[in-house]
């Protein structure tokens, strides 16, 4: 996800990648990829920043398939809102403001 409440199309391919790697790293030198972060179990220490797609029941270095449905549901609706008022597993809601 992105600062202007949209999710790309390669923010969705690689949030699908770290799913099916059953789980992700974080790089010594974030510059490395994208978002800074590469597929592949954490076996080490957890992440100082954990991905922003990885929020259900805390933070665990893996994306779970809820986790990924919720970033295609972003995705497909065009972007996203913080909307803390509704109750939604995240704090935002699908669909541009």
């Amino acid at each position: 996800m992105n600062r202007s409440c949209r999710h790309s199309c390669r923010g969705s391919r690689q949030s699908s990648q770290l799913y099916n790697a059953g789980g992700y790293t974080c790089l010594d030198n974030p510059g490395d990829s994208e978002d800074g972060y590469a597929p592949g179990a954490n076996e080490g220490a957890l992440c100082a920043l954990f991905h922003a797609a990885d929020y259900d029941g805390g933070p665990d270095s893996a994306i779970s398939l809820s986790e990924l449905l919720r970033i295609i549901q972003f995705f497909s609706s065009g972007g996203y809102t913080y909307c803390p008022e509704l109750t939604t597993e995240d704090g935002f809601c699908a669909g541009n403001a």
